[in-house]
């Protein structure tokens, strides 16, 4: 009996024994089991065993990218400062334009212009036919709020009008929005520095009262003009008209101006319809078709329209409604002219 005993206590200290490894053998952390992808689990395998040294490069992938749950990271409170700081803390760090979330509001207001006024200076080929009358008239038919006022002196130089106080006078008071100015016919080729210091002194008082000075291009004269064999000897009526386009040119450039090519008009409307008489029976001055050409190259540049267009058409007296249509054309194509 005593033997049997002994035997039982052995046995029973291999069955304890063996408990206790067991026991130890499941507390072993040196490796764990994780979840497989679908393809190994139908595959048979429902783990794998997972080193826990290279875990961390594996958890910046989300779950949407591998299939797989990610590991419980702890949430880490961050004592810094500058997290830490209110939000009225942080708005009065922000600059002005972050702050607060208010949003000033600019209202956009459009400032209708204001009506066009008009002060033409020159001589015979700008109160020929009243040409200012002309431009208003016309401004006014086509809803423009343009009005003209003129001082005009037979065969008058600029450089006379400039040195009329009661002229320079005039624009000071007046205070107009454009100052046409058209020099004596040929001396811009014959005596150029005598137009050009006519020119100056009446844009310079153009642009101390607030106006623009607009430089008015004349035209060339007739073909076969008396003139052109003894005082523009050498000159046609082409040279002479690209003269009086450099010189005008060169004047508005010069004194912050705004050249109206009307002597360019003259020449396009001419050489399209030669058989469209421009000029009156001297072959100098404009005849009514000659001056309504001349409005029409104002009234589109001044009022910044489309002269050709059908809402825009008029014609004067003494000028025919098919000739018209052709003039206006002209000055269209000649506005457009780069």
């Amino acid at each position: 009996m005593l033997i049997r005993a002994t035997r039982w206590k052995r046995a029973f200290l291999l069955i304890a024994l063996s408990v206790s490894w067991a026991a130890c053998a499941e507390g072993d952390t040196s490796s764990v089991t994780q979840p497989v992808s679908a393809s190994d689990a139908a595959a048979g395998d429902s783990t794998v065993p997972v080193d826990v040294a290279t875990l961390s490069d594996t958890t910046s992938e989300t779950s949407e990218d591998t299939g797989l749950p990610q590991p419980d990271v702890p949430a880490v409170a961050d004592s810094s400062p500058e997290l830490d700081a209110t939000s009225e803390d942080v708005a009065e760090e922000l600059p002005e334009s972050q702050d607060s979330g208010s949003v000033e509001i600019v209202e956009e207001t459009t400032t209708e212009p204001g009506p066009i006024t008009v002060l033409f200076i020159g001589n015979s080929y700008t109160f020929g036919n009243n040409l200012p009358d002309l431009v208003q008239e016309w401004a006014e038919t086509i809803g423009v709020e343009l009005s003209t006022e003129m001082i005009a002196k037979g065969g008058a130089l600029l450089e006379q009008h400039a040195a009329d106080p009661q002229t320079l006078a005039t624009i000071a008071e007046m205070a107009p929005t454009y100052v046409v100015l058209q020099g004596q016919s040929y001396v811009p080729l014959v005596a150029p520095f005598t137009f050009y210091t006519g020119v100056a002194p009446l844009a310079q008082a153009a642009h101390a009262a607030g106006s623009t000075p607009v430089l008015f291009e004349t035209w060339a004269r007739q073909e076969g003009h008396g003139m052109y064999s003894n005082e523009l000897a050498g000159y046609d009526p082409t040279s002479m008209q690209a003269t009086l386009r450099e010189a005008y040119q060169k004047a508005a450039t010069d004194n912050d101006g705004i050249y109206a090519p009307v002597g360019d008009a003259w020449e396009m409307s001419l050489g399209a319809n030669p058989d469209l008489i421009l000029h009156s029976g001297d072959g100098s001055h404009a005849a009514m078709t000659g001056s309504y050409l001349a409005a029409a190259v104002f009234v589109g540049l001044l009022g910044d329209v489309e002269i050709s267009a059908t809402s825009n058409s008029w014609t004067a007296n003494g000028v025919d409604e098919a000739d018209a249509a052709l003039l206006r054309d002209a000055a269209q194509q000649t506005l457009n002219a780069p």
